[in-house]
């Protein structure tokens, strides 16, 4: 092994775990986010405000509407029997016939895994 590629490896496996050690962080703050934006929200809840101002940002509470989304059955029973309901002949054919046109081509690429050994 060359002197070249070993310096790849090692530059390629360092990368990845930095990358492992920043999107812990990212989840960690995100998750922080979340718990002072519900503290902020029911600060104004609390007090009847719509929003508060604060050095240079005003913060407000808006309400919008949001949709979980389903499972992979639940999305395919829906759309079989809306197929059904405009009484489509063979729905569950036609539903996976629909979903396999909505997909691109196949094609094969090159991956490089990486997997640790225990001999370290």
């Amino acid at each position: 092994m060359t002197d070249e590629i070993k310096g790849t490896l090692r530059e390629l496996r360092d990368i990845t775990d930095e990358l492992k050690k920043l999107n812990k962080t990212a989840k960690e703050i995100r998750e922080r986010k979340k718990e002072l934006e519900a503290a902020v929200i029911e600060y104004l809840t609390e007090k009847g405000d719509v929003g508060i101002k604060y050095e240079n940002f005003v913060f407000m509470n808006d309400q919008k509407e949001t949709r979980k989304p389903k499972k992979k059955k639940e999305k395919e029973a829906d759309a079989i029997a809306i197929l059904r309901k405009f009484r489509v002949n063979n729905a569950a054919e036609a539903y996976a016939e629909m979903m396999d046109a909505m997909k691109g081509e196949a094609e094969t690429i090159a991956k490089l895994k990486i997997k640790g050994t225990k001999d370290n």
